[in-house]
């Protein structure tokens, strides 16, 4: 997520919601400058890694990560943002407003978490 800010592209996260009600299998085989959140956006719609290797070539080691990332947004829709789930996305370079967006809770004071 880190990387996504530091382009300067007005982004915080990988998710746009531009790819909903598209055919992703079609979008992965189109080389652009927004792959990065086209492949995102399958993982989220189930896409498995294995076929997004072999539709784009993507080392199936970072797909894996990005998979990883996936697994938590769905995690912060399902659990409590408790303290470890909080700073685990802080590991993984969300910013507390994409945190909030993402579990639809707020993040209390330090020490109230």
């Amino acid at each position: 997520m880190k990387a996504v800010r530091g382009a300067e592209i007005s982004l915080s996260s990988l998710n746009l919601d531009k790819y909903e009600g598209k055919d992703l299998r079609e979008e992965l085989k189109k080389l652009s400058d927004e792959r990065l959140f086209t492949v995102f956006a399958s993982l989220k719609a189930g896409v498995s890694v294995d076929e997004i290797f072999e539709i784009t070539k993507i080392d199936r080691w970072f797909l894996s990560k990005l998979n990883n990332l996936v697994e938590y947004e769905r995690r912060l829709h399902s659990e409590k943002l408790t303290r470890a789930l909080y700073d685990e996305g802080k590991r993984l370079g969300y910013p507390d407003h994409e945190l909030e967006k993402l579990s639809g809770q707020k993040i209390p004071q330090e020490g109230g978490l």
